[in-house]
């Protein structure tokens, strides 16, 4: 099958996953952009950011109209987390080298640095899917405030260096730490996206990355549509067995990528 189809085809799972878990568009979007679309890996995560921004926001709408967004929790994560985007993008990777690292034998690139460091992300995203989600509930007193504002800081961190929405590590923070339920983290999940995904995606033009107009709206139109289709596949799916199997599958994608990337270290 061509790469460019495997590539459109993947585009509609971004939106399925944002839809049904709140989480993992970026996991998808960024290896799909990268090896099925021929997108380096810098460009790929600001493309990312656009993608998943749209998408978490449509999807969001549906949550927030049955009132399924906890909006002081949302704002106690997005405020720090602007704060180190801002920081990543717009001063930390415009002063890293494209070249690292070179020897007679082999080259050490930024991009195969970031593909790494996204693959353990996309392992530890993993492991915390498969863990049991726990039941305790908080009060609006007793949150740890100061916790969701530090995870809110990682979280930037990682928009700002990888791309990723980082759904997968809210969701559990959100239901662990705050005691929302799963639906409740999962519509607050999404406004966290949409918000930090955007923002990133404007420092990420503002630093000088090139957009590919078209490819970027085809794919943010499919995941679109798989967005549409896993709000109507929600009340179907058992959560169990979904989290279960989109667990599985990043890590067969995160293996791949970082062999790929490793790989890719030969001259």
């Amino acid at each position: 099958m061509d790469m460019m189809l495997l590539g459109w085809l993947g585009a509609l799972g971004v939106g399925l996953s944002l839809a049904l878990c709140g989480a993992g568009g970026s996991i998808l979007a960024v290896p799909i952009l990268v090896y099925l679309m021929g997108v380096p890996a810098t460009d790929a995560t600001v493309y990312s950011l656009f993608i998943v921004g749209v998408t978490a926001a449509i999807s969001a709408y549906s949550y927030y109209q049955k009132k399924l967004i906890d909006f002081p929790v949302a704002v106690a994560f997005i405020a720090p987390s602007l704060l180190s985007i801002e920081l990543v993008r717009a001063w930390l990777l415009p002063i890293i080298p494209h070249v690292l690292y070179q020897s007679q034998h082999w080259v050490l690139h930024r991009d195969t640095v970031i593909l790494l460091i996204f693959s353990i992300i996309m392992l530890a995203a993993a492991r915390a899917m498969l863990r049991p989600s726990p039941s305790a509930v908080h009060s609006v007193a007793v949150r740890p405030w100061s916790k969701i504002m530090g995870q809110g800081l990682l979280l930037g961190c990682m928009v700002g260096l990888v791309g990723a929405g980082g759904g997968f590590l809210i969701v559990p923070a959100l239901v662990t730490w705050v005691g929302l339920s799963m639906a409740e983290s999962v519509g607050t999940s999404l406004l966290i996206i949409t918000i930090n995904a955007m923002f990133g995606f404007a420092v990420g033009i503002q630093s000088g990355s090139e957009v590919d107009v078209a490819l970027i709206l085809t794919f943010t139109a499919l995941s679109l549509l798989g967005a549409w289709i896993g709000t109507r596949l929600a009340y179907r799916v058992n959560e169990k067995t979904l989290k279960i199997g989109f667990a599985y599958m990043i890590i067969l994608i995160a293996v791949s990528m970082g062999l790929h990337s490793l790989w890719n270290l030969q001259i």
